[in-house]
């Protein structure tokens, strides 16, 4: 008696899981699909994930030497406004 109220309960768990995992598939979320597709893209053939690799690439690049340049002191007191806008 008990095993079965068990796979009851499982049952109905894994049935209300799978409901709401089916309305949030990304065929149900056409933007969130397209966004994929723009992030994780082939560069080659998607000119928007090519942008976005350029873009995040030279985010990246800038916050490196940002770091680096926070580093001296002679120069993080001169450009410390500058550090502050672009790191927030």
């Amino acid at each position: 008696m008990e095993q079965q109220r068990k796979d009851f309960i499982l049952k109905k768990i894994t049935d209300i899981y799978s409901s709401i995992i089916e309305k949030f598939t990304p065929q149900h979320m056409p933007f969130l699909q397209r966004l994929h597709n723009i992030i994780d893209g082939n560069v080659e053939t998607n000119r928007f994930s090519r942008y976005y690799n350029i873009f995040s690439s030279t985010l990246i690049i800038i916050s490196i030497l940002l770091i680096i340049l926070e580093s001296f002191r002679e120069i993080k007191s001169e450009i410390i406004e500058l550090i502050y806008g672009v790191e927030t």
